[in-house]
């Protein structure tokens, strides 16, 4: 008798905590009001005012930035005052505006971390907090976003579960919102964006005074070759050859920080100097600090010898003009002139990476026989 009474106990129990399951899911599914705001914009008066925008404030529960409109355009203040990738955020920007209603969830505060939503500050917190500010005391948008997913109907779409901070009600919402939780993931990563084909000479030189000094003679050159150091061993691999002047060209950064927080006169590391065909000079300068590689860049102009204008005309006809669309002097001296400005100060963490790309010396890319022309 006893165990028949232990039994029934134990089911009624079971059964509650079916009940309690099925009614916590049930709110999280249907909870809150507003069904007829489905299909709507989650905030409808955004898109008119993004323009007015001038701060985004983001807080996740490992970091807190703030992307500004100043002078210089956007800038990251935690990271320097360093450029914004503009594109990611108007991505951002545009993606918060057009995030439309999908259903209502819950309003219940408990419920929040089920669907990523708690106080973005606590620890291990899934939500980030997004802020968009017009001035120091005017919000015109704010949102928390949790847990997300791909939208069943459109891949290219995400699905995200959200609660305005003022308000209890979270909803299901979809967009094309790409969220970015870092600084370092909003960065304008992008150094240096030279074509390849510009490229004439680099000159990679370490702190023993070794130099590698590879080169193209002319602009239609499919392969760069070594000329310092001379050597009858043949070239292992000519891509790697190539992947020094070509990873320089198109140089992106890990992460940034003010040139004054790195001392660059203590272990100091290769240097790299590119040019170009038109008279550019990038330099490249890099120290080891905390096991991590940062460098300097900088740019100049060497002026060539004018070259000599006499024409020569034959049989009394002038050699008719060609177009073309080289950049002349003075657009050399602007390039060099925006490159310092835009990076001479901060200094850049560069991926181990890129750093093994261009960081070459002549025993990495000769084979160990020489070639004996037989």
């Amino acid at each position: 008798m006893i165990k028949m009474k232990t039994l029934v106990l134990l089911a009624l129990i079971t059964i509650a905590v079916i009940i309690g399951v099925i009614v916590q899911n049930e709110e999280v599914r249907t909870g809150g009001t507003g069904s007829d705001v489905v299909g709507q914009p989650l905030f409808p008066a955004l898109a008119e005012k993004l323009n007015d925008i001038d701060s985004v404030t983001i807080t996740s529960t490992n970091e807190i930035f703030t992307l500004t409109r100043g002078d210089q355009g956007w800038t990251i203040a935690e990271k320097a005052d360093f450029p914004v990738d503009t594109a990611k955020l108007r991505q951002l920007l545009v993606g918060v505006a057009e995030l439309k209603i999908l259903e209502p969830k819950t309003s219940n505060p408990q419920l929040y971390k089920k669907l990523g939503l708690q106080d973005p500050t606590e620890q291990d917190a899934e939500s980030t907090l997004v802020k968009l500010n017009a001035g120091d005391t005017n919000t015109i948008a704010s949102i928390v976003l949790g847990k997300q997913r791909p939208s069943k109907a459109n891949p290219g779409i995400t699905e995200f579960y959200v609660r305005k901070p003022e308000t209890a009600e979270t909803w299901l919402v979809e967009g094309r919102l790409q969220l970015h939780k870092t600084a370092r993931s909003v960065l304008d990563q992008q150094l240096l964006n030279l074509e390849s084909n510009r490229i004439k000479q680099v000159t990679i030189a370490q702190p023993d005074g070794e130099q590698l000094v590879i080169r193209k003679e002319t602009k239609d050159a499919t392969d760069f070759t070594i000329v310092e150091p001379d050597s009858e061993k043949d070239v292992k691999s000519a891509f790697e050859v190539n992947n020094i002047a070509n990873t320089l060209a198109k140089l992106s950064l890990d992460d940034v920080v003010a040139l004054s927080d790195v001392d660059f006169s203590q272990n100091k590391g290769f240097t790299a100097e590119l040019s170009t065909f038109e008279g550019l000079t990038v330099s490249l300068n890099t120290v080891q600090s905390n096991d991590e590689t940062f460098a300097t860049l900088s740019a100049r102009v060497i002026e060539e010898e004018p070259a000599d204008q006499e024409a020569i005309v034959e049989d009394n006809q002038e050699s008719p003009t060609t177009p073309t669309d080289e950049p002349d002097a003075e657009d050399i001296r602007t390039e060099a002139a925006t490159l310092n400005k835009r990076l001479g100060n901060w200094a850049f963490k560069i991926a181990p990476f890129h750093i093994n790309s261009i960081n070459k010396r002549a025993a990495d890319l000769y084979t160990d026989e020489e070639d004996n022309g037989e």
